[in-house]
């Protein structure tokens, strides 16, 4: 069983490529691949780079991001290499450079593909060619469809669904079974992405950007509502909770801010009075790398959405966060 996602990049394509060919994931790039283009970072970067100049259009998306995740014990990371390339090759059809990663270090191997956003032959961007129409014509069903595909002919499961498209992606139907709401779905992701957001405007841009549509309105009674994609209605913040007011949201970012540029000492970090997050205590004999946040605000939300991303540790995203800001690469 195979399950898919794709996001846009925006910020640089050469921490996010330095990110997926890491050689502790990756055994020392040994399940590494690429199309046109260099598989180290600087080298995707400006590879890509070179085409982008060629594109029409001023779209602001760099690069779009792949992940295909396997049911553990289900597949071998040379299996996986194989159905990656198969991915790449039906779903970019040989018109996008792209770097392509197999991750080892969790039970469930997956792939992270990376793929320019400007297409080879026509010079446009991924959006106007693969991700305009209805939404079974969207570019995340038809990557469903492919890697479904594939995962059929090699024999591997796949989620059965009616014919009837509904377009609900893997993850909405997997939370509608396990009984879990959009609020309970929007907690968790906007958790997530407060924790990696600078300031306010910055967690707005990067809603955006992860698929959350939201309407600020200040000067309203209801200041601010999100809506995913797939979901009908916009939801309220206060609907969510105390803490999701853009009040609280911004005081946790500023909070986070905080702990990522030095503050060491939780106890430094003013927790809400009315937090009733209980006590996560870590697995015995095993190194808790998120100590340092258990019991903030809405922490084990904020864990499993960047673990889900690949985020394995506080240490591990305070890298990122600094290779964001200073990228060494010095490519877009």
């Amino acid at each position: 069983m195979a399950v898919t996602s794709i996001h846009s990049i925006r910020a640089t394509v050469g921490s996010a490529v330095r990110y997926i060919i890491d050689p502790d994931k990756t055994i020392n790039g040994l399940y590494v691949s690429s199309y046109l283009c260099r598989t180290n970072s600087r080298g995707a970067a400006e590879d890509f780079t070179h085409i982008r100049k060629n594109g029409t259009g001023r779209t602001e998306v760099l690069a779009q991001h792949i992940i295909q995740s396997f049911k553990p014990g289900e597949i071998t990371p040379e299996k996986a290499l194989e159905i990656g390339e198969e991915l790449c090759d039906r779903f970019l059809k040989g018109e996008y450079q792209y770097v392509l990663a197999v991750h080892t270090d969790h039970e469930h191997i997956h792939c992270h593909i990376i793929f320019n956003n400007i297409n080879l032959c026509t010079n446009r961007s991924f959006e106007t060619e693969e991700n305009q129409g209805k939404k079974s014509e969207r570019a995340w069903a038809k990557l469903r469809n492919i890697s479904d595909e594939i995962c059929r002919e090699h024999g591997l499961s796949v989620i059965e669904e009616p014919q009837k498209s509904t377009g609900i992606s893997h993850f909405e139907r997997d939370m509608q079974k396990d009984g879990k709401s959009w609020k309970e779905k929007l907690r968790a992701k906007i958790a997530g992405i407060a924790y990696y957001s600078k300031n306010l405007e910055d967690f707005f841009k990067n809603c955006t950007e992860s698929g959350i549509e939201y309407v600020y309105k200040p000067n309203n009674k209801y200041k601010l509502k999100f809506r995913m994609e797939g979901q009908e209605r916009f939801t309220r913040a206060e609907t969510l909770g105390e803490e999701y007011t853009v009040e609280r949201i911004a005081e946790q970012i500023e909070q986070i801010q905080k702990l990522l540029t030095g503050v060491n000492n939780i106890s430094e970090i003013s927790k809400p009075e009315t937090s009733e997050i209980p006590e996560v205590k870590p697995a015995e004999k095993k190194e808790d790398k998120w100590a340092d946040i258990r019991g903030m605000w809405n922490a084990d939300m904020m864990i499993a959405e960047l673990e889900s991303a690949g985020v394995e540790s506080l240490n591990m995203l305070k890298s990122f966060m600094w290779n964001v800001r200073h990228d060494d690469d010095h490519t877009d």
